[in-house]
């Protein structure tokens, strides 16, 4: 199979290249080597000391003078190329070299040289001993002749200087000549300011009055606002600092090298973050703006914001103004504390005075109840029960057949009275709940709950004493045969169940009444109730003024759970309140 084509062409490219490509370099504009090609070695050496690229001085002895003399025509060219012969010291002799040097086109490189050094004979050609004399000559003539070339271009330099300052002495003579004509206007002109200083020392020494004039009143001026203790700040329209009063440099720790910068580096340190929309406010509706607050260091402001006109009533900045106002400020604030705590302590005694009112009113209630109730048992018990002995004992008398019926009937009324009667008494005055306390006294209400509205009641009781004020016991036995009653009319249930426990502290007893019934709206309820009853707002008032609270836990299908809280008494007010009556 044949090689491909590509492979051979490079490989026979590289060896000719390598083999009779001769010595060159490409270098840039500055003379730093980009690339070498060839045998450079030959005709350039590593000099001692720093490295370097620089192409003049990588030559060998001999090539230097005349390689920058061809660089720099080349450079001068349009692109032309540029080749030059030259003696090269190689080791012990000198060596004909021709030097080539092409200008191109590098792109973004700039202009580029490629520079091709090539023997004109080999070294081995050329005797020692003759050609060093000849060598040495003809370098010393090339060397003679890039002098002089040097020496010419120097002698154009200085001729074309010398054509410059031929020009410019014609322009110093003409400028002399304006110069002239001038004076002789200044000539003119120094008489006419001679009358105009004549005019100008009237009017200074007018000058000098009003300054004196104004001398006085800045002193006073000064003098007003060293004594002022209102920290006073003047900005321009770009909110920086014109001038400030010594009050705003003492409380705001300003220095005079702080006039020019803008107000906004320093509204965190006054702890003023709204200055900058104020006074833009204040520009803008030409209008005065006052904000009240306070410093980082605990200090109350009044900043006050308005606009600077200056002499031709135009507006050119703001004026801010601060009045220290902590010490106002603290009477302030001790005389709303004064108020506060004498509107708490007022408060405290009028609760104070409300609940041993209503305490008294409650034990008031429940003494005309246990009264009523004493005088319905005493008296009407004991006319029903005469009644029904005399009607038992007609019973056994020898009467018409058609009567037993009806004295019958007569015993079964006055027995239902009898009944509803001791219903009565025991809600006038249950005597459990003095007796043994609340615990005991809720146990008969479920009887009666189960006898007249077929109603299950289950009581969980955590135990121990419950120790409540006579007024405190007597209203939350009120409270629960109120909230049991509305259980059984509209909870639309045969159960509920009545929850005891203390808290934490043992300082109140919690008592839970709920029901899993047709629920309500707590926030639709009416504040009172036209029928009898308590209704949940006379409720909250009661256990309110005595010490209590009430929580209401319902929604419509979802049951109610009615929360009583009450206080318990303490230890050493135990024997004092039971001995007024209070339960267990």
């Amino acid at each position: 199979m044949v090689p491909l084509l590509s492979p051979i062409v490079n490989i026979a490219q590289k060896l000719i290249l390598e083999r009779f490509s001769p010595a060159a370099v490409l270098i840039n504009s500055k003379h730093e080597v980009l690339y070498f090609s060839g045998p450079t070695d030959e005709f350039l050496v590593r000099p001692q000391g720093v490295p370097t690229l620089n192409l003049p001085e990588m030559v060998r002895e001999g090539l230097r003078s005349g390689l920058r003399m061809a660089l720099r025509e080349a450079a001068n060219s349009d692109r032309t190329t540029a080749s030059i012969n030259m003696q090269m010291r190689h080791d012990t002799d000198c060596v004909p070299v021709q030097v080539t040097i092409t200008p191109t086109s590098g792109g973004d490189l700039g202009e580029l040289f490629l520079v091709v050094f090539c023997y004109t004979q080999q070294p081995a050609l050329i005797a020692n001993d003759q050609n060093t004399d000849w060598s040495l000559v003809h370098q010393l003539e090339e060397e003679l002749d890039a002098t002089r070339n040097d020496l010419r271009n120097t002698t154009d330099c200085f001729e074309a200087a010398n054509e410059s300052l031929k020009a410019s002495n014609e322009e110093i003579i003409s400028i002399n000549e304006e110069l002239r004509a001038l004076n002789e206007e200044l000539e003119s002109s120094k008489e006419e300011l001679q009358s105009l200083n004549e005019e100008l020392t009237v009017a200074n020494q007018q000058l000098e009055t009003k300054l004196s004039e104004l001398k006085i009143s800045n002193v006073d001026l000064a003098n007003f606002l060293d004594s002022s203790d209102i920290a006073t700040i003047c900005l321009d329209k770009l909110f920086c600092i014109k001038w400030f009063t010594p009050a705003a440099q003492k409380q705001f720790n300003l220095v005079i090298s702080d006039i020019g910068r803008l107000i906004s580096d320093f509204t965190q340190t006054f702890g003023d973050e709204n200055l900058i929309g104020a006074a833009e406010m204040a520009l803008a509706r030409q209008a005065v703006a006052l904000y009240e607050f306070q410093t980082r260091n605990k200090h109350w402001y009044i900043r006050r914001v308005l606009p600077y006109k200056n002499r031709n009533d135009q507006i050119s900045g703001v004026i801010v103004t601060y009045t220290d106002i902590t010490e106002s400020h603290l009477i302030i604030e001790v005389m709303r504390r004064e108020i506060s705590e004498l509107y708490e302590r007022r408060v405290h005694e009028c609760t104070d005075k409300l609940h041993a009112l209503f305490s008294a009113l409650a034990m008031a209630e429940e003494r005309e109840r246990r009264t009523l109730a004493q005088h319905l048992h005493d008296d009407l018990g004991q006319m029903l029960a005469v009644i029904k002995l005399k009607v038992t004992g007609l019973e056994k008398l020898k009467i018409p057949s058609s009567l037993p019926k009806a004295l019958h009937e007569c015993i079964t009324v006055i027995d239902q009275t009898n009944q509803k009667l001791h219903a009565m008494v025991f809600h006038l005055n249950p005597p459990l709940l003095y007796e043994t306390g609340l615990v005991p006294a809720l146990g008969c209400i479920t009887e009666e709950m189960r006898q007249n509205y077929k109603l299950n009641i289950r009581i969980d009781d955590e135990g121990g004493l419950k120790p409540m004020d006579p007024a405190v016991n007597a209203t939350l036995f009120r409270v629960i045969q109120e909230l049991l009653i509305n259980i059984a009319k509209h909870a639309r249930v045969e159960n509920a169940t009545v929850t005891l426990a203390r808290d934490d502290q043992a300082s109140k007893l919690i008592v839970t009444v709920s029901d899993a019934g047709v629920g309500f709206d707590p926030n639709a309820l009416p504040t009172v109730r036209r029928d009898s009853g308590f209704g949940l707002f006379s409720v909250r008032e009661r256990l309110g003024f005595l010490g209590g609270d009430v929580t209401i836990h319902s929604h419509p299908g979802q049951g109610t759970s009615v929360i009583l809280r009450v206080p318990l008494l303490r230890d050493e007010n135990i024997d004092s309140k039971l001995k007024q009556g209070g339960g267990q």
